[in-house]
């Protein structure tokens, strides 16, 4: 049986790395008793997959993990039940469906990526001219960014990748929607 379950990822849950995430789930999947399938050869190990990873000290309200199970006769809110009373507070399960035997991958499902971003306002600003500023900025053409490697600076252009962009003043912050195209 293959599992993909929704999560989310708040509050102190927010600073485990992406691989640890792994352990954290492998680990509360034993304890709860869940028969995970695990790979073949010299260091088998339980067969699941996550969606992209996010930047460690970022929250996610909606991740996604795909599990293979040994057992085809489990009852689905049973084992997302047992599983959550094994994880860490802020790691939280929201649902979980079967996948049918040729349901294609999680990474191959995932093709776009929601952030909120909250941005405190050095000086003050007018909703008017944050509105123009998103406008021009979705307007752009190219929007070229900088990456530095040890072969040196790279420059991508990140604009086709910008699906959505809106801005709204809340308090003495800026709150920015984004969707991303992922892949």
């Amino acid at each position: 049986m293959r599992l993909r379950i929704a999560y989310t990822k708040i509050e102190d849950a927010r600073y485990i790395a992406h691989l640890d995430l792994t352990r954290v789930f492998e680990r509360a999947m034993r304890r709860a008793g869940i028969p995970m399938s695990y790979s073949e050869g010299f260091n088998p190990r339980p067969k699941i997959s996550f969606g992209f990873a996010l930047a460690v000290g970022t929250e996610g309200e909606r991740e996604y993990v795909d599990v293979e199970l040994r057992d085809d006769d489990l009852d689905l809110g049973e084992v997302l039940a047992r599983i959550q009373e094994q994880l860490p507070p802020g790691i939280r399960l929201l649902q979980g469906r079967a996948l049918d035997q040729g349901a294609k991958s999680l990474m191959a499902v995932l093709n776009a990526a929601s952030y909120r971003i909250r941005v405190p306002m050095a000086l003050p600003i007018q909703a008017e001219r944050l509105a123009e500023g998103v406008t021009a900025w979705m307007e752009r053409e190219h929007v070229t960014y900088s990456r530095y490697s040890k072969k040196g600076p790279t420059d991508k252009d990140i604009r086709p990748w910008v699906k959505q962009l809106a801005g709204k003043i809340q308090g003495d912050d800026i709150i920015f929607d984004l969707e991303v195209e992922m892949g």
